[in-house]
């Protein structure tokens, strides 16, 4: 998991499903739930500024935007 820096958004990795939840902490729901393009998800972390959410698999690091 990983808090976007407002505490706004949590990023929830589910490896058995490969997706990546984001749930909106302020409504405390679940508002979006994308398939990253990776084998599985095992950590996950926001930026400073808020822009961008690493998240890794066993040999590869992806960069997500936030802002879309």
């Amino acid at each position: 998991m990983a808090v976007s820096p407002d505490g706004r958004r949590l990023y929830v990795t589910n490896l058995g499903d490969r997706t990546v939840t984001v749930i909106d902490t302020t409504a405390n729901q679940a508002i979006a739930i994308f398939p990253p393009r990776a084998g599985g998800l095992y950590g996950a972390v926001v930026t400073p500024d808020g822009k961008s959410l690493y998240l890794s698999d066993v040999d590869t690091l992806l960069m997500v935007d936030t802002t879309t």
